[in-house]
């Protein structure tokens, strides 16, 4: 801090130092901030300093609140200031007015000292005393005009000290109003930006709020679209397996169906001669097959053979009509056996 410098000068002075540095890279915390500050008050600070170091946390406490503080103290020092130079200058004026009376009086009482003489006359006598009675008056009257001549410079003295003080009051009221009005105006301006942002902040949270519950649900359609997606693949697999085994069957069972009659007894779905089984005598043979144990009649060759031969539905006694048949016979013509 400059010895010409008050505080606000030198808080902006300070203030554009560390946005420079900010700008460059360097930054400092609150706490650091504050300490610059008071480190580079001037001695006559130390005392206010060390208290404020003692009684605030600096890491906590705001510039603003610090920069209150100082400037509170600037104007004690300088009304201190200004109360120790006019009680100096009442005390030499004082000094100055008390020597003058002393050297005035000196001379009066010696000059105006009554003398007599050894004349006996009454007139002289009285003309004496006059004479000695107006010296006397002038002397108070020099003496009180002296004395209202110091009582004057000294108020006047006095008067010049509290107009300079009110001078500069005035002034710095002046300051401050200025400095308080823009100050208004930016708190103002920032109250305002301030609204405009909670206002935005709170439609961006609407939005937020509405976009997520958005999302939810597509993200509950798109699980729900997998499941469904997954089923249907399910589906398709068992559908297509299910269809190459009815195309599996059918493909057998046409193939065992064009196949020789020893291939084909061999599934399930033709007539199989039961191995358990036993048709009557051994030593009967069946005319259709040539084995022995059974009959034609019960000949289970003849009975499949019969099976394959494919079977035509007739309404019935539609081939055999109930009746005397009919026989064909040609037209007599009645005129010639006339």
């Amino acid at each position: 801090m400059e010895p010409h410098e008050n505080i606000d000068k030198m808080y902006f002075r300070f203030n554009d130092m560390v946005k420079d540095l900010e700008c460059l890279g360097k930054e400092y915390s609150l706490g650091e901030k504050n300490r610059k500050i008071l480190n580079a008050l001037p001695k006559e600070w130390e005392p206010k300093s060390i208290a404020i170091e003692e009684s605030k946390n600096l890491n906590s406490m705001p510039i603003d609140s610090l920069i209150n503080y100082l400037t509170s103290f600037e104007l004690k020092l300088k009304y201190k200031l200004q109360d120790e130079e006019a009680k100096g200058k009442r005390s030499i004026s004082f000094k100055v007015s008390s020597k003058r009376r002393k050297d005035s009086r000196k001379p009066h009482f010696n000059n105006f000292q009554i003398t007599w003489d050894n004349c006996n006359s009454d007139g002289e006598v009285e003309e004496e005393y006059e004479k000695a009675q107006m010296a006397f008056m002038a002397l108070g009257n020099n003496e009180v005009s002296s004395s209202c001549d110091s009582c004057d410079d000294s108020c006047d003295n006095d008067n010049d000290d509290v107009e300079s003080f009110i001078f500069k009051m005035h002034e710095c009221l002046k300051e401050s109003y200025a400095k308080n009005k823009e100050l208004k105006i930016k708190i103002n301006t920032l109250l305002s930006a301030n609204s405009k942002l909670v206002h935005k902040n709170n439609s961006l949270t609407k939005e937020n709020d509405v976009l997520k519950e958005k999302f939810v649900g597509k993200t509950k359609i798109m699980e729900e679209q997998g499941s469904l997606k997954k089923r249907l693949d399910d589906l398709d697999v068992t559908l297509k397996t299910k269809k190459e085994n009815v195309f599996e069957k059918k493909r057998t069972r046409n193939m065992f169906l064009n196949k020789n009659f020893i291939t084909f007894r061999k599934n399930d779905l033709c007539f199989v001669k039961s191995k358990s089984s036993f048709y009557g005598n051994k030593n009967i043979i069946c005319n259709y097959c040539h084995q022995h144990g059974h009959i034609k009649k019960n000949c289970y060759v003849k009975i499949n053979e019969k099976l394959r031969i494919n079977s035509i539905w007739v309404i019935k006694h539609a081939t055999n009509p109930i009746g005397p048949k009919k026989v064909w016979a040609p037209k007599v013509v009645t005129s010639l056996c006339m």
